[in-house]
């Protein structure tokens, strides 16, 4: 993931908005990590975490943005889930 946010990041403005479900403690000092990473490289990661429903709730967001022609740089989610949008 963080390849593809890199080189999404580097092809527009340098800032990427992301949509996660990682919202526990142990998730959210994992996205800081990888936020601290992107800003070495000059890369803002901009954070939408949306919780609840095991990713479900960050999903029916993800559909309603796109929907809205309001879509985010990159989506976290799990393989099986992203089988549904090919």
């Amino acid at each position: 993931m963080c390849s593809m946010i890199s080189a999404t990041a580097h092809a527009e403005n340098k800032s990427i908005e992301v949509i996660h479900h990682w919202v526990s403690d142990s998730e959210v000092a994992a996205v800081n990590t990888i936020k601290q990473e992107l800003e070495k490289r000059g890369v803002v990661w901009k954070d939408t975490a949306i919780g609840g429903a095991n990713g479900a709730n960050a999903e029916q967001s993800l559909r309603a943005r796109i929907v809205a022609g309001n879509p985010p740089g990159a989506m976290q989610m799990l393989g099986y889930d992203a089988a549904t949008w090919a």
